[in-house]
């Protein structure tokens, strides 16, 4: 499906691909030790076990928002019993490599916590189709991020038993993303409905980034053998690299 405003849509999220894949932070890790260490996979999986298991709740908030077209109604509830466990696939994924701790003692990055905090926002108080911003991209980062992804995986040594995670969000996110254009054609009614949704797209992605580079911080840190929140990986992962 396509329309003038969703061309409009994509070319500013490709845009901002650009922009954030270019960021320092990304370089340096794509050409130093982090990526050869399943630490900084491990953290990053810590952090997707914390917003995943949010996602179908600030989902399922839009839907008991008044005045929302119908179909708009019945993608946020479908969409949020689909997203529910999803952090269990993170935590699968965890185990996988080894790690032994208890989710309680993962560490919540301040981006993280932003993201989480944006969202249930927007899900409650902001434009309602706003939360489409969000869905709009992340049910389609597979294409713009899958090269950083198999560079990752390839370095580490990843199994398949260890990208569960990733693997399975590339198949579900795929048919995910044809829903999300689909309903935002019903779902955007006005010029402000759209400009809220690039608006949601541009902070969460944002926000994803710097999401990112925290982790990288604090997996750089722990290579350095620096202290670290994440220390904890240390017992299970110190040495891991591949």
């Amino acid at each position: 499906m396509t329309s003038p405003e969703l061309d409009a849509l994509d070319a500013h999220v490709k845009g901002l691909w650009k922009e954030l894949l270019a960021r320092p932070a990304v370089a340096t890790f794509l050409t130093g030790p982090a990526i050869r260490d399943r630490r900084s996979y491990a953290i990053y999986l810590t952090q997707a076990y914390h917003y995943t298991s949010h996602t179908p709740r600030n989902q399922g908030l839009v839907a008991v928002r008044p005045d929302l077209p119908v179909a708009y109604r019945k993608f946020c509830l479908s969409h949020a019993e689909e997203e529910v466990g999803h952090e269990l696939m993170a935590l699968h994924d965890l185990r996988a490599l080894g790690v032994t701790a208890d989710p309680s003692a993962f560490p919540l990055l301040p981006a993280t916590e932003m993201k989480i905090a944006y969202l249930y926002w927007i899900a409650q108080h902001g434009n309602p189709v706003a939360r489409l911003g969000y869905s709009f991209w992340a049910e389609n980062s597979y294409g713009p991020g899958g090269p950083f992804l198999e560079g990752m995986r390839q370095s580490m040594g990843l199994t398949a038993a260890q990208t569960t995670f990733f693997d399975a969000h590339a198949d579900i996110d795929a048919k995910h993303g044809d829903d999300v254009r689909r309903v935002l054609v019903k779902a955007c009614r006005t010029p402000e409905d759209w400009e809220a949704v690039h608006r949601a797209a541009q902070i969460t992605m944002r926000t994803s980034f710097d999401m990112l580079e925290q982790e990288l911080q604090h997996a750089s840190a722990l290579i350095a053998g620096e202290p670290s929140p994440f220390a904890f990986l240390d017992a299970d992962l110190a040495g891991a690299a591949a």
